[in-house]
């Protein structure tokens, strides 16, 4: 079998595994006779690959997969075997590297991959994508409702600040002058009125 990975080709291999796990949660359930089991999809498969680089390139070949391990990126696989192609991406995540006494032009190998899964784009920034359209344009309208009614409530306080708008008293003395031209002098009862109010200031 044939393995090509990323630049490295792993001719010689002695040894293949491959481990496939599904995540699944367990929950006891008073009075239930086993577990209530919840399926979570699987976790990313896992492979072992053991075989030897020999021959006059086998140095080459054994420093090409050690770049790819110190590299720490993910990486193409091509396995070809009996005519079907799996292709996938991984990761290297160990290698282990043995040699004979004797055997300058050999070397043995052991590594293991995961396989790597691209994680999903982020999501938008945008707080209201995903608000029903209509609920924002209503909220949108109770916005300017409140606006409109702080600019009214402002209009009058500006009333409020013209002098004697809001004193009661303010023309209490030009009232006591017509009373006393129209009553011909006699301002006895509207003097009265005017001291009341004054003191009451």
């Amino acid at each position: 079998m044939a393995v090509q990975l990323g630049p490295v080709t792993l001719d010689h291999l002695t040894d293949v595994r491959v481990r496939d796990r599904a995540r699944v949660a367990r929950h006891a359930v008073p009075a239930l006779a086993g577990d209530l089991v919840q399926q979570l999809g699987r976790s990313s498969v896992e492979l072992s690959l053991t075989g030897s680089f020999f021959g006059p390139d086998a140095a080459t070949q054994l420093a090409a997969l050690r770049e790819a391990f110190r590299s720490e990126q993910q990486l193409d696989l091509l396995a070809d075997s009996a005519a079907d192609g799996y292709v996938a991406n991984v990761v290297l995540t160990s290698l282990d590297v043995s040699q004979q006494a004797g055997h300058v032009d050999r070397f043995d190998y052991r590594i293991e991959l995961v396989e790597y899964v691209r994680p999903p784009a982020p999501a938008p920034l945008d707080a209201l994508q995903g608000i029903d359209q209509g609920l924002a344009q209503e909220a949108a309208g109770y916005i300017d409702d409140v606006q409109d009614g702080l600019a009214q409530v402002s209009q009058l306080v500006a009333l409020t600040q013209i002098a004697g708008f809001g004193d009661p008293t303010a023309k209490a003395p030009a009232m006591v002058t017509n009373y006393e031209e129209a009553g011909g002098g006699s301002t006895e009862p509207a003097t009265a009125i005017r001291d009341l109010l004054s003191s009451e200031g």
